[in-house]
């Protein structure tokens, strides 16, 4: 039996990338994402009102969720995913209340206190467009980026996460790899989620949930969300709730779409290649041409109801094709050192065979001339020693002989997503 002060329909979520790990052990490591809308009804002198309905409807997808009020006039609905909602107020002998627009946040408590007006239940009073309403319950400090900022805001690489920068108290030591350059940036690049000190914290001591389900290891979030799937993202860096008590950083929290009664649709593709880039040092010195640049990231979302009013479903897709040059300069063996003659090379060379023990040290002597002789090759190793390095093209140089101008990494990466939300009530 459900208790009266909570909805009377709940939700069951299954996002793809998580459905196959449901199971009691996750559920119960999970953190609570949805929200709760509560507050008193009073009449006009302020006294409360006992046994007045409330009902709370997503404005998306329909699903309605009905309380009655306690006697001192207090009600709450709670475990709503974060959307707009439509607050609907009705008592014999009173004008029945609606307010629309009310949009709750990842996790957040929303008050709506509604004060009645004697009057006939066919009369409504109608309130629209009203803000985002105060949490006045929770002490939790933090900032909620809502779905127009996750759609809206530019991010190089298309990766989530990057939107931590726009709450306070949040900084990212930018990461390196070498010659590939920044790490983080792209949808794969994990390693870069333990770069984030929020509110002054220690590196890779924050916590990353997705939907509420624990997205991290050692600090570092384990899968980026596409874009297009998120719906908001919560950047809380102080005075957590006791939920939140296994990291000695902060935490952020995204919640992905779900669907509504509404079919819906998108698909994008961002193409880059090198027609403006300039040349790099390297290939300038060789006389070599610019090297080629392609990155092309692409994906699709649908979002739509299986069921009117009571199933939905998401899909995302995401990938990345992506072609980064790395001219490299290297050391290769010369010819003469593939067949064993070391006689230019600077480098002395031992006869492993000449190995014995002097004045209780082991000593071996070196080959004459430097020159290991043909019988001593083995014509295997010459063999692969020909195969794998390719020969030297940079003149002069013993060491960093080798020059590969149109070197290139190569990045494919792929994501797909895809939930499904029923809700349950006394029919279904």
């Amino acid at each position: 039996m459900i208790p009266p002060m909570i909805a009377s329909s709940r939700s069951l979520r299954l996002p793809a990338a998580v459905v196959l790990v449901l199971a009691a052990a996750w559920l119960a490591s999970a953190q609570e994402f949805r929200g709760t809308i509560l507050g008193r009804i009073t009449d006009p002198g302020g006294a409360a009102l006992p046994g007045a309905s409330v009902a709370v409807t997503n404005e998306s997808t329909g699903v309605s969720s009905r309380v009655v009020t306690e006697p001192d006039g207090a009600y709450a609905v709670r475990f709503l995913v974060p959307g707009t909602y439509r607050v609907e107020v009705e008592m014999p002998g009173f004008s029945k209340y609606a307010q629309s627009g009310i949009t709750l946040a990842i996790g957040q408590n929303a008050t709506v206190n509604v004060q009645l007006q004697l009057g006939s239940v066919t009369e409504t009073i109608e309130v629209r467009g009203e803000a985002s309403l105060l949490d006045t319950t929770s002490g939790g400090l933090g900032q909620v980026i809502g779905r127009e900022q996750v759609e809206d805001m530019p991010l190089n690489g298309r990766m989530v996460f990057m939107l931590n920068r726009l709450a306070g108290g949040v900084n990212w030591q930018v990461p390196t790899f070498g010659a590939t350059g920044t790490s983080g940036l792209r949808p794969f690049d994990n390693q870069g989620g333990s770069a984030w000190s929020l509110n002054g914290g220690r590196l890779a001591t924050n916590e990353f949930l997705l939907d509420g389900a624990p997205d991290s290891t050692r600090g570092r979030y384990n899968f980026s969300p596409p874009v297009d799937a998120v719906e908001e993202v919560k950047i809380q860096t102080n005075t957590y709730d006791a939920q939140y008590g296994r990291t000695g950083g902060g935490i952020v929290n995204i919640t992905l779409k779900s669907g509504a009664n509404d079919l819906h649709g998108r698909a994008w593709n961002f193409y880059k290649n090198d027609m403006l880039n300039a040349n790099n040092a390297l290939n300038n010195t060789l006389g070599q041409e610019r090297p080629p640049y392609i990155a092309n990231q692409y994906g699709a979302l649908a979002t739509g109801p299986i069921r009117k009013s009571k199933s939905f479903f998401m899909a995302a897709l995401e990938g990345l094709r992506e072609r980064v040059p790395f001219p490299i300069t290297t050391s290769v063996p010369t010819e003469l050192e593939k067949s064993g003659d070391f006689s230019q090379s600077g480098l002395t060379i031992y006869d492993p065979l000449t190995t014995r023990t002097v004045d209780g040290r082991l000593v071996r002597d070196p080959f004459p001339g430097n020159v290991i002789p043909p019988g001593r090759i083995n014509p295997i190793a010459l063999q692969i020693l020909e195969q794998i390095y390719p020969a030297p093209n940079v003149p002069g140089q013993r060491l960093n002989n080798y020059a590969n101008p149109v070197n290139k990494g190569r990045y494919d990466y792929d994501a797909e997503l895809v939930r499904f939300d029923h809700y349950f009530s006394g029919s279904s």
